[in-house]
């Protein structure tokens, strides 16, 4: 996981400190010195090793159906609408051609990448159980993956019985991660769109990504499908609980909050007084660019200090799910007696939120003194799991000097 990743590096820096700083004073003095700095260092160079996958989908119904719209198609004036059933001598040449004849498309010329895809619209025309298809136009879809980009299918198909998304793709680019990346998109949409058709009486989606190799003109399919519909084979596309927000449309605390996607990541950035005065005291957002910030449902203004983070482990998984996206309180006020609390403290060492920090329910013994003051007997931050090796973390006497709680639960969100 990401938090393991980024004690074991944590770790190794000061082992490397402790290599030419004898003294463990110094060791932490140059990391609370110089912890922005050295974050930056290791962001570095973990950014540059890293390969960005898809951490979820959001799917959103936004009508039952999309009206098609004309397509134009550029291509030479020498050009002649060519039989789409004739074989294509020049196959290097079939991207510049236009092709027409189909009785089932939706469009009375198309244009093919492949002749794998025309021989794809062959078997289309010719199986019985097709009613109609069609190759969509830039704007037909709305799938979207990472960076903002829109995947449009090769193939869109309606049988007797179902309604598929059809990817013809070389064999050898099969495994791409590009590919899969439209697949797993891809399967997820099919996912909310058979949902949604279910409550009308509509029919199910499938997603086909069908190698270039395996297409002759005798198939159905049916068969194609029976043998190259996609399941989510990697891990399960999760929906988040939240819409991500870019920067030019974010305004904090107004239509979002900021997003940590580890609560180690959110912890070390809430260890300097500066980020904490930022986003829980008044006023503008100065950098509101360095954040990453998400709209919650419904988008109802949040107070100053709130933030999403997702908490990993299973010492609490009573209460948090491993995996769980939560609301936080930054920096609260008040009684947090029996409440759940993101705590720091310099002899905790909690392998699941990493560091000096660890998330637990807040309980305490106090008495009260001859000035009217009070004064903690005894901190004890305890978990709540289903598994009985975690044990409640007990501070005495003057520790809890050095106990700081640096978030509060609002709610798990899932």
């Amino acid at each position: 996981s990401t938090a393991a990743l980024l004690y074991k590096l944590a770790g190794q820096l000061v082992d490397h400190l402790r290599t030419y700083i004898s003294d463990e004073e110094d060791v932490r003095n140059v990391l609370i010195y110089y912890q922005r700095h050295i974050g930056r260092l290791i962001h570095a160079q973990m950014g540059a090793h890293r390969r960005e996958h898809a951490t979820g989908y959001e799917a959103k119904v936004l009508s039952g159906h999309r009206a098609l719209e004309p397509q134009t198609f550029p291509v030479r004036q020498s050009e002649k609408v060519r039989p789409f059933r004739a074989p294509v001598d020049d196959k290097r040449r079939i991207a510049q051609m236009l092709f027409g004849g189909f009785h089932k498309c939706l469009y009375p010329y198309q244009k093919f990448h492949s002749d794998s895809e025309r021989r794809f619209a062959v078997v289309l025309e010719s199986d019985r159980d097709v009613q109609k298809w069609v190759k969509p136009g830039r704007t037909a879809f709305q799938i979207q993956l990472k960076g903002g980009s829109l995947y449009e299918p090769d193939f869109v198909v309606e049988t007797n019985d179902g309604l598929y998304l059809c990817e013809v793709k070389q064999a050898n680019m099969l495994e791409d991660e590009d590919v899969l990346s439209k697949a797993d998109a891809a399967i997820v949409w099919c996912r909310h769109a058979t949902e949604y058709t279910q409550t009308t009486d509509g029919k199910p989606w499938n997603y086909l990504l069908i190698p270039d190799n395996e297409i002759t003109e005798q198939m159905s399919v049916q068969f194609l499908a029976g043998q190259f519909t996609k399941s989510q084979e990697r891990a399960p596309a999760e929906i988040l609980p939240f819409r991500r927000v870019e920067p030019p449309d974010a305004r904090p605390f107004e239509n979002c909050v900021p997003v940590y996607d580890d609560l180690l990541i959110a912890a070390g950035e809430f260890g300097e007084e500066s980020t904490i005065n930022e986003i829980s005291g008044e006023g503008p957002i100065g950098n509101a660019e360095e954040y990453q910030w998400a709209s919650l449902s419904p988008p109802n203004r949040h107070d100053r200090g709130t933030f999403v983070a997702r908490v990993t482990g299973e010492s609490m998984n009573r209460r948090i799910p491993n995996g769980s996206w939560c609301l936080w309180q930054l920096a609260p006020k008040g009684s947090l007696q029996g409440k759940v609390v993101l705590a720091q403290h310099r002899d905790i060492q909690d392998a699941e939120v990493g560091g000096y920090h660890t998330v637990k329910v807040y309980g305490s013994e106090k008495e009260q003194l001859e000035d009217g003051s009070w004064r903690h007997l005894r901190i004890t931050l305890s978990p709540d799991s289903t598994d009985s090796t975690f044990t409640p973390i007990e501070l005495d006497g003057g520790d809890d000097d050095g106990v700081r709680v640096l978030a509060l639960l609002i709610k798990v969100l899932r």
